[in-house]
């Protein structure tokens, strides 16, 4: 005895096609933001949120620290979930301290 499908859960060709328009047109928004903010000639950051992230992420590539700091003493930071600035010091090690790297990922 095998059953049917229920054919009002199996997706058409043009729910696919409107699925493959929304994630080209979210890409493409994606890659022109990227290419601006790469041309732009300092860094402007949303919130002071991207500020520290990036300082504890350099830190952690330069010094070996988890700290927000910008120069000695290094206090360490214990206001910050450790994932994302772990994640932008390992992009930033990969592509020679890149923000953009991090920006387009």
């Amino acid at each position: 005895m095998t059953t049917e499908p229920n054919l009002s859960t199996v997706p058409n060709e043009k729910s696919r096609m409107y699925l493959v328009g929304v994630v080209l047109v979210a890409l493409i928004l994606r890659v022109l933001l990227y290419t601006y903010n790469v041309s732009l000639p300092i860094k402007y950051y949303a919130n002071t949120d991207a500020y520290n992230y990036e300082n504890i992420a350099v830190n952690l590539m330069e010094n070996q620290i988890y700290s927000g700091e910008l120069e000695p003493p290094f206090i360490p930071n214990i206001s910050r979930p450790p994932v994302y600035p772990l994640f932008m010091a390992l992009i930033y090690g990969i592509t020679n301290s890149s923000p953009s790297a991090v920006v387009f990922l």
